[in-house]
């Protein structure tokens, strides 16, 4: 009898001993179903952004966000000279787009502008403005090149991106907020072997750092997606202060100018040379004369240069 109360009462104690841990206990599948829809719900939210992702030419998703881009762009052109009136800065910035993974160092985004042609047959030009930041001159330039080309229908088809280093432009440096020379930045295919002995070379000068590898900076990277979004012909880049046209392309006739032909040479990094002598791409570089702003009438000009130098360029090549 003693035995079988010891056999009862250790059964009941085992019994009672299940029934504690029951409530505590997770099975691995309850765990992955708690933990599932947790990750479902960031990938419903994830989902439109990542979309865009793809697109070169969305702003962003929600008004609020295009508010804020508009008021980026606003910002960015009150640090340009020979600023616009309120009118003509709205219609701007509702001109400009914004590739969501083209932004600086510091965050701010960097936008383009693009005009298409009703041509069949057109040259695809690229522009970019101060990839210098204390070369705002060269932004305004490209800036009204967009107020320009929006009311036309013009031969060829353009992107625009007026303001390259909108952090450099805020501070008045010629560098990023990095340090580092943007046009000394691209990835030439001899910029691991002569970028920084160049640099050295001609005396180290903090403010025209190549950086530590080519292409390393944020604003490059935009550079590049859009060469490689847009497949441009032609490329203009827009400089201070020098008041000349310099040529990285095919030995063509050149038309006059406003501005005087002079070869000034490309060096590691450079656009000039990842352009034309590592991809056979003409680039023009203006150089404005002191940071001195174009009026209209030479504007208008300076454009049927570029164009009547663009297609002897590609007749040279022959790819027109």
């Amino acid at each position: 009898m003693q035995n079988l109360m010891k056999i009862l009462i250790l059964f009941a104690l085992v019994a009672c001993s299940d029934v504690e841990k029951k409530p505590t206990t997770e099975t691995p599948a309850e765990k992955a179903g708690q933990s599932q829809s947790i990750n479902d719900d960031k990938v419903n939210v994830q989902n439109p952004m990542d979309k865009n992702m793809n697109s070169a030419n969305e702003a962003i998703v929600s008004s609020s966000s295009s508010e804020e881009l508009k008021q980026a762009c606003l910002e960015q052109l009150g640090n340009l000279p020979a600023p616009f009136t309120n009118e003509h800065t709205f219609k701007y910035c509702n001109e400009m787009l914004h590739d969501v993974s083209c932004n600086s160092t510091l965050g701010k985004p960097i936008f383009h502008f693009d005009k298409g042609s009703a041509k069949e047959r057109h040259i695809k030009v690229l522009v970019f403005g101060t990839i210098h930041g204390d070369e705002g001159a060269a932004g305004s330039l490209a800036r009204d090149w967009v107020h320009r080309l929006k009311d036309l229908e013009p031969r060829s088809e353009w992107r625009i991106l007026p303001i390259l280093n909108p952090d450099g432009l805020e501070k008045r440096t010629r560098t990023n907020a990095n340090g580092v020379d943007l046009n000394r930045n691209f990835p030439t295919n001899d910029w691991f072997d002569s970028a920084q002995k160049f640099w050295r070379k001609k005396g180290a000068r903090a403010r025209r750092f190549p950086g530590n590898a080519g292409g390393s900076e944020k604003e490059t990277q935009c550079i590049i997606k859009h060469i490689e979004d847009f497949k441009p012909d032609f490329i203009i880049s827009i400089h201070t202060p020098y008041g000349v046209l310099d040529f990285d392309g095919p030995n063509v006739v050149k038309p006059a100018s406003i501005l005087p032909w002079r070869r000034l040479g490309h060096m590691p990094g450079s656009l000039g040379r990842y352009m034309w002598k590592d991809n056979e791409v003409p680039v023009l570089t203006i150089e404005l004369k002191g940071g001195e702003p174009l009026v209209q009438k030479q504007m208008e000009d300076l454009q049927d240069i570029i164009g009547t130098v663009a297609i002897r360029s590609l007749k040279s090549l022959g790819r027109w």
